[in-house]
């Protein structure tokens, strides 16, 4: 528990204010009375029995964490012995694993390999033995002679034959004396043959406990499963000992744990425990308890005699004090201030007694004054020209007027005070809520309450009436005193204001206007309210020509002006100006002001008299018919635009179409045609591939990027090495013969992206072949890869004739293409330079272009990650032959994709439906199933639904014509592990089987 700081910072959570009241109550009820004593001994007690609890429960916590603090040492030691006792058994499972790997094993050579184990291959291993599968002993370095295995060894061969590595309990069969013994199975064609096993005397489990890491005087120690002692760090516990049997229940309990329990020689210990997970085995580490206790019990009878004898001192003090302090009290309490000697012992009792002394002296100054005062009032309350009202009780039975208030109300004898008719708001208030009954009833003060006083045949008098109580002594109300104001003419004024500021506001509200009147020679402009309103300003009654022609707005003033003087220099009579008008909160107003203008016998401008009307409304509809206007025709526009656009890529595509079409369509009739033995079979299979790679990306980047624009594309995220990327990348181009023609030079650095690896791949793609559409052939394009800072850098240059300055800005847009000639050479769609855009930014990185008239230079900026620590070692995983089922209705497609697989090593089964589909995969439980999503019978989703239904577990690839998002979700929903797209990429196919 933490210590307080100070004692006002603790004693803050001790009086709240909401307990003061309930706390005095009890109080005075409790303890009605008591001396000076007895409150000393209370504020005593209460400055002491506070800091005594708080050092008591300070000193338990102290104890409570240095008790922590030794189980945590305790634990810390009992978990790093239970480590190096599981390391010590998986050392010798490992050893004895590696000895069953043995050729001799292979060959059955088991006299041999006695031979070898009589040699001890461990250090730790006292003996080795070799049972069958019946438990009969065919190998014991240790009993040679015996043939049948004992009950230790029994048990640990039932628990290997399950298949698993086996660890014993402690063996005290002679003459082998304890030991313990660890086993693995020996498993030939599916079953376990054999069980090899290592003795490990009890000096193992000795040397470790005494060697352990424990906390001073601890002591570590090793059990069995079963809690007998394996090995000691004293050499005083006999090996063998169980625990007692609380210890020994508790530690089954839980798998670890710290408790205070009995050693195995019956001693009260703190002891930390911990449960192997390879042996069941508990290690224990402990310290003597009696130590500990009594260094508790002597710091809690430290803290306790501390305690008492500080209430005790206080005490003391307390009636010391007392004594002092209440008996000049007592002495001053009988013969008031004269009653004290002139030496006083407590400075402030003296000071209470010149006090006293002096109040009496006040007390009679006091008197004198309030007499003078009274007469004062007296003399002010019958002369006052204001209208005042005194009643002298708080009913108000007997109630005093000046002369003012009789004038006001008519005399006492016509109508009294409690009679008059008082109306507030045009309600009658009852003589109940009159203000001086008010204030004299409730002790409030009644200020500013405007009433009317009717009269009959008379105009109705109105008053402003205020009203103060009077308290007596105890603060109770005694009375009340009431004034009232005559405020009649003032409110006949303000009537007639308001009756024409009403009209004048009707009259210009009605139609937005302002009206406003300028005299020439005193340059004096005067505004109507309606005028500043419009002008969005609070009042300008007076003012001048600037006042108005500066609020103008800026762009209008200066025209408005021109327009203004040009009406004055032509004697113009009528003239109309149109402005814009800023207002204070920023908004835009359109005005329009009429103006007359009046002229002297000179001809000078004289006199000017205008109205202001809001055209806002009128602006803004005939600008907004103009943007209409204007909008209609940018679409019109904009849609003949995406019309001609529409139509060029048709025109592009079925170009882009024809090629490789053309091409395919060649090569089948050469291979019709020609010999079997004709060296151009091979070149018309090498066009074949070539153009069929070309339409498969052709339609996979315009489904691609339909999704990278729809924002409906998934990443694959992972660790990636650019340079191996850009590196696979350059090999694949040269085996389809994309880069014939271009030697690629490479300067590549390894740096690692998290990012989708096949999407990164396309970025790199589309970049490399864009160079190569546009660099003449012979030319080199260079490709690099490095680092800076926290980014990864992809720089992609070609050698061409570079990108028009009008194409630069537009270069990543869809469609757009650089110039290409007749012959098409550097064809396509116009979208990979989209797609590497928009890739690249889902990636969170950059791309930008820089061009010449010596080439392009395209530069990919993405986040750089660290190395992966899997991939620190420079290895890769290496892919492994694999039972495969392909489902597949087209039989071209089975046939190719069989022999593919077939090629790459892997064992292929084939099926042509999805109800034969799904026979065989149940039938022959292949590692992985590729499957066609669109089959007969049985479609590829219900395949796999069925087939996870029933419990198979391997690995599940659809495949698909179809590359839409929602199939590939579709398909993971149904149990599929991956999903492709024809025509199925090689790379991606062993990728897809590779994955585990």
């Amino acid at each position: 528990m933490a210590r307080p700081t100070s004692w006002p910072v603790t004693l803050r959570f001790l009086r709240p204010m909401s307990l003061l009241p309930r706390l005095k109550s009890r109080l005075e009820r409790v303890w009605p009375t008591a001396s000076l004593r007895t409150y000393l001994f209370a504020v005593m007690l209460l400055a002491t029995l506070p800091m005594a609890v708080l050092m008591s429960v300070q000193r338990v916590a102290e104890i409570r964490g240095q008790q922590a603090r030794i189980e945590e040492e305790l634990a810390g030691s009992a978990a790093a012995l239970a480590a190096s006792v599981d390391r010590q058994l998986r050392s010798s499972l490992e050893g004895l694993e590696v000895l069953a790997q043995s050729e001799l094993f292979q060959q059955g050579r088991i006299a041999a390999l006695g031979r070898l184990l009589h040699g001890r291959p461990r250090g730790d291993w006292d003996s080795v033995f070799l049972l069958d599968r019946q438990g009969t002993v065919v190998l014991d370095t240790g009993q040679p002679r015996e043939k049948a295995a004992s009950e230790v060894l029994r048990r640990l061969h039932g628990q290997v034959l399950r298949g698993e590595a086996g660890v014993s309990g402690l063996s005290e069969q002679a003459p082998a004396g304890r030991w313990t013994a660890v086993a693995v199975p020996i498993v030939q064609n599916g079953q376990v043959r054999y069980v090899l096993g290592a003795r490990m005397d009890e000096s193992v489990w000795q040397w470790l406990s005494t060697t352990a890491r424990r906390p001073g005087a601890a002591k570590a120690a090793v059990f069995d499963a079963q809690g007998r002692l394996l090995g000691a760090s004293t050499a005083s516990v006999p090996r063998g000992a169980a625990l007692p049997r609380d210890a020994a229940a508790e530690m089954a309990r839980a798998p670890a744990g710290v408790h205070r329990s009995s050693d195995v020689d019956g001693s009260a210990v703190y002891a930390a425990w911990r449960t192997g997970a390879l042996s069941g085995w508990r290690v224990r580490v402990s310290v003597p308890a009696a130590p500990i206790d009594a260094a508790d019990r002597r710091a809690i009878g430290t803290a306790l005699a501390t305690s008492g004898g500080s209430l005790l001192l206080g005490l003391l003090l307390a009636a010391l004090v007392a004594r002092r302090v209440a008996q000049p009290l007592r002495q001053l309490a009988a013969a008031g201030g004269a009653g004290l000697p002139d030496h006083v012992a407590v400075r402030e009792i003296a000071s209470l007694r010149e006090a006293l002394r002096a109040a009496r002296e006040q007390d009679a100054a006091g008197h004198a004054a309030l007499q003078a005062k009274a007469q004062e009032f007296e003399t002010l309350f019958a002369s006052s020209p204001v209208a005042m009202a005194f009643a002298q009780d708080p009913a108000c039975r007997a109630i005093a007027r000046n002369a003012a208030m009789d004038a006001l109300l008519g005399p006492p004898g016509a109508a009294a005070a409690d009679g008059v008719r008082m109306l507030h708001q045009g309600r009658e208030l009852p003589p109940a809520e009159q203000p001086l009954q008010l204030a004299a009833a409730l002790g409030e003060t009644i200020a500013g309450l405007e009433l009317e006083l009717p009269a009959p045949g008379q105009p109705s008098t109105f008053v402003i009436a205020h009203a103060v109580p009077l308290r007596d002594a105890r603060g109770r109300p005694r009375g009340a005193l009431s004034a009232f104001v005559d405020i009649s003419e003032r409110k006949q004024a303000e009537e007639r204001l308001r009756a024409t500021d009403r009209q004048m506001a009707l009259a210009q509200e009605a139609g937005h206007v302002g009206f406003f009147h300028y005299l020439f020679d005193a340059d004096r402009l005067s505004w109507t309210p309606g005028q500043c309103k419009l002008f969005g300003i609070e009042a300008l009654p007076v003012g001048r020509l600037a006042d108005w022609l500066g609020r103008v707005a800026e762009e209008d003033r200066e025209r408005v002006e021109r327009e203004f003087w040009t009406a004055c220099a032509l004697r113009r009579e009528k003239e109309t100006l149109n402005y814009g008008v800023r207002r204070p909160d920023g908004s835009l107003r359109w005005l329009s002001s009429r103006v007359m203008l009046q002229y002297d016998a000179s001809g000078r401008a004289a006199r000017l008299v205008g109205v202001t009307l809001d055209v806002t409304d009128q602006v803004t509809t005939e600008r907004e018919r103009a943007q209409l206007i204007e909008r209609a025709v940018a679409a019109q526009q904009e849609a003949e635009a995406a019309s001609r656009a529409k139509d060029e890529f048709l025109t592009m595509l079925s170009h882009e179409l024809r090629n490789p079409l053309s091409a395919i369509s060649a090569a089948v009739d050469v291979l019709e045609t020609a010999p079997s033995d004709s060296q151009v079979l091979a070149e018309a299979r090498q066009i074949i591939a070539r153009q069929t790679r070309n339409l498969a990306h052709m339609l996979n980047d315009l489904l691609d990027v339909g999704r990278v624009i729809a924002g409906k594309i998934l990443l694959a995220r992972q660790p990636v090495d650019l340079a191996a990327l850009v590196q696979r990348v350059d090999e694949t181009l040269a085996l389809t013969g994309e880069a014939a023609g271009h030697p690629l030079h490479l300067r590549l650095q390894p740096v690692w992206v998290d990012g989708d690896p096949v999407r990164i791949e396309q970025v790199v793609t589309n970049l490399v072949t864009n160079a190569i559409k546009y660099t003449p052939a012979g030319r080199p394009i260079r490709v690099g890869v490095g680092r800076e800072g926290e980014t990864a850098v992809l720089e992609v240059q070609d050698a061409g004739m570079g990108i028009p300055p009008a194409l630069l800005p537009r270069v990543f847009d869809l469609f757009v293409q650089g110039e290409r000639g007749l012959d098409r050479r550097a064809g396509g769609l116009g979208i990979g330079l989209t797609l590497v855009r928009r890739l690249t930014e889902l990636h969170g990185g950059t791309v930008e272009v820089q061009s010449s008239d010596e080439g392009s230079r395209f530069t990919v900026r993405l986040p750089a990650i660290a190395v992966p620590e899997s991939r620190k070692d420079g290895t890769e995983p290496r892919a492994r032959r694999r039972n495969v089922l392909v489902v597949e209705d087209n039989g071209d497609v089975l046939a190719a994709l069989r022999a593919k697989l077939e090629l790459d090593g892997h064992s292929v089964s084939t099926a042509a439906d999805g109800v034969e589909g799904l026979q065989c995969l149940l039938r022959l439980k292949p590692e992985v199933s590729i499957v066609d999503i669109g089959l007969p019978g049985l479609t590829g989703f219900q395949l796999a639904r069925h087939a996870r239904a029933a419990g198979y577990a391997g690995r599940m690839i659809a495949m698909s014509g179809y590359g839409a998002e929602r199939d590939a979700r579709e398909a993971l929903v149904a149990g599929f592990d991956a999903f492709l797209v024809k025509p199925v990429d090689g790379a991606q196919l062993r990728a897809s089987l590779g994955a585990e």
